[in-house]
């Protein structure tokens, strides 16, 4: 049959209809393409949900391996804690018998004092170069009081090192009284010996902060065993 016999508007219809039908159809194969590349909505949960187990799983290990190594560094810290307790307990032990031996040695002789308290800090002379066995004591006497009082008698150490005199005091624990003296023993050895000193050396096994710090300002050089 020839179309264009038809009258225009029944030929309009099926125009119309033929689009129609068309545009169905090409949505019919637009649709299953788009289900054949992506997801339906069940089946995007079901991704996201074992994303999510994955993420869990992953979290959780984690987790488990930070415990572990917390309580090991935990382990090694209590137990460098108690080494420390330890030997601080000891330290302290060993002072107290330090601090008893000389107490009983300064209560029967000086000079036995003395000679423990160079031996124990004989490195730290050594590294200062003062030789233990080249010290001399020399005893010291104020008939008139000049500087003491009359008749007052008292001793010091002398070492003559390189050509110069060196006075050192001994003591197991110095404070500012120690300083003090000493000061007037080199000003008593100045004037019995009519000589001048070069230096003056405080040995002693223990000074507080502020008494170390007053003798450097006195001119006088300290070798203790510990500044506390």
């Amino acid at each position: 049959m020839d179309m264009t016999s038809l009258d225009p508007n029944i030929l309009k219809i099926i125009e119309e209809k033929i689009e129609e039908k068309v545009s169905k159809a090409i949505e019919v194969v637009q649709i299953s393409l788009l289900k054949d590349n992506f997801l339906t909505r069940d089946e995007f949960l079901k991704a996201m949900k074992e994303i999510n187990d994955r993420f869990e799983a992953m979290q959780k290990q984690l987790d488990n391996r930070f415990e572990a190594m917390q309580k090991q560094l935990d382990n090694r810290f209590e137990a460098m804690q108690k080494q420390i307790n330890i030997s601080f307990e000891e330290a302290k032990r060993d002072r107290g018998e330090l601090k008893a031996f000389l107490s009983k040695v300064s209560s029967t002789r000086g000079i036995q004092l003395e000679n423990a308290v160079l031996d124990l800090l004989k490195d730290r002379l050594i590294r200062e170069t003062i030789s233990v066995s080249e010290i001399k004591k020399e005893y010291l006497f104020d008939k008139e009081g000049t500087i003491f009082y009359d008749n007052y008698s008292t001793d010091v150490d002398v070492l003559i090192q390189d050509g110069k005199t060196v006075l050192i005091e001994v003591k197991s624990g110095a404070d500012n009284r120690d300083i003090h003296e000493f000061l007037k023993k080199a000003a008593l050895f100045k004037l019995q010996f009519k000589k001048n000193y070069d230096v003056l050396i405080l040995v002693c096994l223990e000074i507080n902060q502020r008494n170390f710090e007053d003798a450097i300002r006195q001119g006088i050089k300290v070798i203790a065993g510990d500044i506390v």
